[in-house]
């Protein structure tokens, strides 16, 4: 579970004291205990659960419900046996931010060619000359890095000599 995050969702399974079949009816709250900290019912809705179908029951914590390192959460039907679902939260909001740059640059370096990474057939070559300066001079084009200035690669033009040829592209 993710740590200090709303819209979150914790279950667990019901069974009757007399008999362990599902318990699929009456009400059940959730206890929260946050941390080794004092129980209380649920913050939300009082703690009212949902039964989901054959005896499962859910509760959507609030987002400070999910703000401790180890959270339990205690199922309790007057039916049923108690269930207690105790989690470790983690904090992808943030530990995730710094692993999707390194994983989104290393596919804008990729080689098409070869799979590997190079300064040379990358995505991130193919996408700048949609978006940065473009020149051509004495048949050959350059393709500039993301300051407009720096070159990133060049390539030979070859016309027909039928129609006067782009001389740049300066999407500045």
């Amino acid at each position: 579970m993710k740590k200090n995050v709303s819209g979150q969702v914790i279950g667990a399974q019901m069974n009757s004291k007399t008999d362990g079949s599902e318990v699929t009816s009456g009400t059940t709250t959730v206890y929260v205990t946050g941390d080794g900290g004092t129980q209380a019912a649920g913050s939300v809705g009082s703690g009212a659960c949902t039964h989901e179908g054959h005896g499962f029951w859910t509760y959507a914590p609030a987002q400070a419900e999910t703000n401790y390192d180890h959270v339990a959460f205690t199922f309790v039907n007057s039916t049923a046996v108690s269930a207690s679902v105790q989690i470790f939260t983690s904090f992808p909001q943030t530990a995730d931010a710094p692993t999707a740059i390194v994983n989104a640059d290393a596919l804008l370096n990729r080689d098409m060619a070869t799979g590997t990474d190079s300064g040379g057939r990358t995505v991130r070559n193919a996408l700048r000359v949609l978006r940065n300066k473009v020149s051509s001079a004495a048949g050959t084009m350059t393709v500039t890095k993301e300051d407009d200035a720096t070159s990133a690669w060049t390539a030979a033009i070859t016309t027909d000599g039928a129609a006067l040829p782009v001389i740049g592209i300066d999407p500045t």
